[in-house]
């Protein structure tokens, strides 16, 4: 949504489902402190334990965790269980819309059975007796209804702790900019960004040194030096590509697209014309190719600065949802019914068809 946001194609349909869902993981994270996933206990298991104290305090809270975990999934299994029982306790039958049945069967059937008329008469008793009520019927289909309730209850309730398990992503993904991790990542980035081409070819093995030479204690200290290292090791790679390629940075010339378009507007009406068309097209992209390996580095530095402006830009997104929400739902509604008339197209074709088909064999 971000990048489309930056480059000017954001559509309304994009802005409805982005804004919906960072609005719920909002909502849903208030719920978040009430249950325990494995995610809670993964963090633990990455806390430092570098003293004693440390050591002690990892271990009981991996422990506490991973109790909670166990008394979130039985409480929850608890709670789906009995729903289900007590739909199924439900009795199958009314007690009283049977025994009446069956006092009245018996009351007909104790009937005199003499004369015809008689017998005629205990008949029909037996019959009007035999089509009372049995209260089988209802209670089946009340009870069938409450365990169906009871499932769809289950279900909704697995979908809301899988949301709530997931918001986290949505919400850590909106706060990204604000963490020492990425912060860093983005000093980088500025600083590349500056420098350009310059930037890469300056690589040194003291940059990896440096990476390398990074705490790396706690989780997020090792996560930030594998970020440096991960970086020294793109420049490095670039560097590489660069010296092959260019030779220095004053000789790096970026593909334009409109050569590319130049590219594939020549005319390939002939086999000679195909031909020269596609040596172009192939140089162009190894030509494209080659830069995005000598600058990759500055490249994605320049898209992660872009992406954090956008990032910025949140509430402006905001402001656009009433607007977005109206557009879409009139454009949802015209194509149901769009869909509805061409379903009676078709429908009615049908009827048309079956109609000849009937005149055609009458007409035989």
């Amino acid at each position: 949504m971000f990048e489309d946001y930056g480059n000017g194609i954001l559509r309304d349909e994009s802005i409805v489902e982005a804004i919906d869902i960072i609005d719920e993981a909002n909502l849903l994270y208030k719920d978040r402190t009430l249950m325990t996933t494995k995610d809670d206990i993964k963090k633990a298991e990455r806390l430092p334990a570098r003293t004693p104290e440390e050591k002690e305090f990892k271990k009981n809270e991996i422990k506490r965790l991973k109790a909670a975990y166990k008394e979130f999934n039985t409480q929850n299994r608890g709670i789906k269980k009995d729903r289900i029982n007590q739909a199924k306790a439900m009795p199958k039958s009314t007690d009283a819309e049977k025994a009446a049945r069956k006092a009245a069967i018996k009351a007909a059937k104790a009937m005199p059975k003499g004369t015809d008329a008689e017998k005629a008469a205990r008949k029909a008793a037996i019959n009007t007796a035999k089509a009372m009520p049995k209260g089988i019927d209802a209670a089946k289909a009340a009870r069938k209804a409450a365990i169906k309730a009871a499932k769809k209850e289950n279900r909704e309730l697995n979908k809301l702790n899988a949301d709530i398990s997931v918001c986290d992503f949505i919400i850590d993904e909106m706060n990204k900019y604000d963490t020492l991790r990425i912060k860093k990542q983005v000093e980088r980035s500025i600083a590349l960004d500056r420098a350009g081409y310059a930037g890469i070819f300056n690589y040194s093995k003291e940059d990896m040194a440096e990476a390398k030479a990074l705490p790396k204690s706690t989780h997020e200290e090792r996560e930030i030096r594998s970020d440096a290292i991960t970086h020294a090791r793109a420049l490095k790679n670039a560097r590489k590509a660069m010296i092959k390629f260019y030779g220095s940075p004053e000789n790096i010339v970026e593909p334009s697209d409109d050569a590319f378009k130049a590219a594939e507007a020549l005319p390939d009406d002939t086999f000679a014309h195909q031909l020269e068309k596609k040596r172009t097209v192939k140089k162009l992209v190894n030509e494209k190719s080659k830069y995005i390996r000598s600058v990759k580095p500055l490249l994605d530095a320049r898209r992660q600065l872009t992406e954090k402006e956008n990032y910025a830009h949140l509430d402006d997104i905001r402001a656009r949802y009433a607007d977005a929400k109206a557009n879409t739902d009139a454009e949802y509604e015209a194509r149901r019914v769009e869909i509805e008339r061409l379903e009676e197209e078709r429908k009615a074709d049908l009827e048309r068809r079956k109609q000849e088909r009937l005149a055609k064999k009458n007409g035989k």
